[in-house]
């Protein structure tokens, strides 16, 4: 698809300056862009990581809403993010994406929303909705622009499982095959 940024500059700083530069990128492929940045960041020390978020976090603020729920979202999903904590910033991303209106953003949100409720002790009553929606909605917008989606889709099949959802559950799955 595209390369992958590294972090790991000798410049610290021109790393996250492009980092950022992802961030605030829209399109097709800003979805794509989001789990580029995720997955430098997560690379990053958890002393870093923390500092690096913490200087995103003074340069952007509320008012500009999608980097916001970027921002938000990027904080929640990484390792190592307090799961109530998390779940709070997650679902405020999704309700600023809804608000603009974001359907990838919204997508994308869910789909991480979703992992964050099934880490560790796992919550799929509340995960399923989440779950289905974003997997619709990729549907809609086209896989293309999103990763993993075959293993989400298996995912969504065994917490709608888990949730006694069969025929959805059997409907999932089928798609696999």
């Amino acid at each position: 698809m595209f390369m992958l940024l590294s972090v790991q500059c000798t410049d610290r700083r021109a790393g996250e300056h492009a980092l950022l530069s992802l961030l605030t990128k829209s399109g097709q492929q800003e979805v794509l862009m989001l789990q580029q940045v995720m997955d430098n960041v997560s690379r990053l020390t958890p002393e870093r990581r923390k500092e690096f978020i913490s200087e995103l976090e003074a340069t952007t603020g509320p008012a500009n809403e999608r980097l916001y729920s970027k921002l938000l979202f990027l904080k929640s999903y990484l390792p190592g993010s307090d799961k109530e904590a998390a779940s709070r910033d997650m679902k405020k991303a999704i309700e600023i994406a809804e608000q603009l209106d974001e359907e990838r953003l919204v997508a994308a949100y869910c789909y991480g929303y979703t992992f964050v409720l099934i880490r560790s002790k796992p919550d799929y009553r509340t995960a399923a909705p989440y779950a289905v929606k974003s997997l619709e909605l990729q549907r809609k917008l086209g896989f293309d622009w999103f990763p993993n989606t075959q293993e989400f889709k298996r995912i969504v099949a065994q917490i709608l499982y888990n949730t006694k959802n069969y025929t959805e559950s059997i409907r999932y799955y089928r798609e696999l095959l």
